[in-house]
């Protein structure tokens, strides 16, 4: 598949408004934490990132036919648009926002939780995770006796060995460039935004600038969860909007404009800088960065909650999918 077409997972106007004549401190989410000048061009740039090929859509499918294969990257780059505005006008003290602003906003921060390479990655590592347990209950010989009665085909012991190593050669899965598209869109549209739209909004205003942004600008603040943190169980939800001015989504209270002090500066920071999978940004004259500890870059881990016993005599281990800061060797 021969991409041309280059797409940032981080809409350029959004990082500009953390850079200087167009330049960005970059830096990496891994230790030692290295860091660059990067342009806001080549910042969280990616070669065809979300392009979805007609190929990858089922033969049925009636938009198969004069499919555009960039028609993501343009329906990301309409909600864009449609931000742009609004997020200048909240930089400069606008809020609450009308319904309308409030709808596009929604979407903007909900794409911005699933667009870039945590969703990917989380996705690639759930299915790397479940599919040795998935291939263990399929070889289970009490599974393959029961689908060779269910197809009507000799139930025997050569049969089910014989289905044993086809299934023991199972290459690895990797999932398709236009699933993971379409998975993060669905995921954006259908279960982020209607949570980010139903919680009150806080507009956070501080008097310096302090704040920084990431590849996954979109922190989640949940103190002292034993699990991983989604939108639904956070306590508070931060994007930057620019060096000094935040939107905070909060489980309850009420709609304001607020006026925190430093602490809180470090608590959207910490949020924001954790969620980052490969980059952080900053303006070249800050340092928010400075009094900040981050964890390993989460992955995802099978943590067995439960056993039961199967009827063949084999036992069996009920595992649940979380994430985890990646433990050092």
């Amino acid at each position: 598949m021969g991409h041309t077409y280059h797409h940032h997972l981080v809409p350029q106007m959004y990082l500009r408004n953390f850079a200087d004549a167009g330049k960005l401190k970059a830096v990496a989410r891994q230790p030692p934490h290295r860091s660059h000048t990067s342009s806001v061009k080549n910042a969280c740039n990616e070669v065809g990132f979300y392009e979805l090929p007609p190929e990858e859509l089922s033969q049925d499918d009636p938009l198969r036919d004069g499919w555009d294969p960039e028609f993501v990257e343009k329906f990301l780059s309409q909600v864009e648009g449609d931000a742009a505005p609004i997020i200048e006008a909240m930089v400069a003290g606008d809020f609450p926002l009308s319904a309308k602003d409030r709808n596009v906003m929604s979407l903007f921060i909900a794409l911005q939780v699933t667009r870039g390479w945590a969703f990917r990655d989380r996705a690639q590592q759930t299915v790397e995770r479940l599919s040795p347990d998935v291939l263990q209950m399929c070889m289970r010989e009490e599974a393959i006796r029961e689908r060779l009665t269910a197809e009507g085909r000799p139930v025997n012991r050569r049969a089910i060995k014989n289905i044993q190593r086809q299934l023991a050669e199972v290459p690895a899965i990797t999932l398709p460039q236009g699933s993971l598209v379409a998975s993060a869109i669905e995921q954006a549209v259908e279960t982020c935004r209607p949570v980010i739209a139903g919680r009150p909004w806080r507009l956070l205003r501080f008097d310096e600038n302090v704040l920084l942004t990431s590849d996954q600008p979109v922190g989640l603040w949940a103190p002292g969860s034993p699990t991983s943190v989604g939108l639904a169980t956070a306590k508070m939800t931060y994007m930057p909007l620019n060096r000094n001015t935040a939107i905070a989504v909060a489980a309850s209270g009420p709609e304001k404009i607020s006026f925190p002090g430093p602490a809180r500066a470090r608590q959207v920071n910490d949020a924001v800088a954790r969620r980052a999978r490969r980059w952080i940004f900053h303006h070249p004259d800050d340092d928010p960065l400075k009094e900040l500890v981050l964890p390993p870059v989460e992955e995802v881990t099978a943590e067995i909650v439960a056993q039961r016993k199967n009827p063949d005599g084999t036992t069996e281990e009920i595992v649940r999918m979380t994430s985890r800061p990646k433990q050092s060797l």
